[in-house]
């Protein structure tokens, strides 16, 4: 996958769902790498922070703590991504309250469309206190030949309070990458990744 230059001069970020296993962090460690941007890995498995330090392509810290996160921001210069563990913990909280766009991967099915429905509710009590921060969505593990995926897309595409990026389909792909310390490259794959890239940077 080409990287393009800098979306912006530094938008904030961050990749989060309630519900683990939702590809949270294979989408952060790509959009990172297609923004030029830094990660911030608040997840204390490590997982996005440890495809960073194998792979050598992203810049990236493994933060814990307010205070830490806090300082991070302020100081970096250009675009962050965090990524963001599963539960309404301290982090997610902490993720909220400083990015600019909260980005959710959903798979299709129900017990996605009940965490989705209560991020919702999260970012809506975000905007007391961060009220610029808007709020997007994508399709992972979409199978095109599914009239799930399908029915998932429409209304993820219909859902007020949210932007809809756009899709992953469900390929092996992208975990081989995070698997490797990779990006995916030269494939549908990567052209789904670019195709959200593009769509959330008009967002930011």
């Amino acid at each position: 996958m080409s990287k393009p230059k800098t979306l912006t001069s530094g938008p904030v970020v961050a990749v989060s769902n309630l519900k683990g296993g939702s590809g949270k962090t294979v989408l952060a460690v790509h959009l990172a790498y297609i923004m030029g941007a830094t990660l911030l890995d608040l997840d204390p498995q490590g997982d996005a922070a440890d495809w960073c330090r194998r792979s050598g392509l992203v810049t990236a810290h493994h933060v814990h703590g307010q205070e830490e996160v806090f300082r991070l921001i302020h100081s970096l210069k250009g675009p962050i991504v965090m990524d963001t563990p599963p539960g309404e913990g301290e982090n997610l909280r902490m993720a909220l309250a400083f990015a600019n766009v909260v980005v959710i991967p959903v798979k299709p099915g129900s017990s996605d469309l009940r965490a989705l429905g209560r991020m919702r509710d999260l970012l809506q009590a975000a905007k007391a206190v961060n009220p610029k921060l808007k709020g997007a969505v994508v399709l992972n593990e979409a199978k095109t030949v599914s009239t799930l995926s399908r029915d998932m897309e429409t209304a993820l595409g219909n859902l007020k309070g949210t932007t809809y990026l756009g899709h992953l389909g469900d390929r092996v792909a992208f975990p081989e990458a995070l698997a490797a310390g990779e990006v995916v490259g030269g494939s549908s794959a990567a052209d789904e990744v670019m195709a959200i890239a593009d769509n959330l940077s008009k967002l930011v």
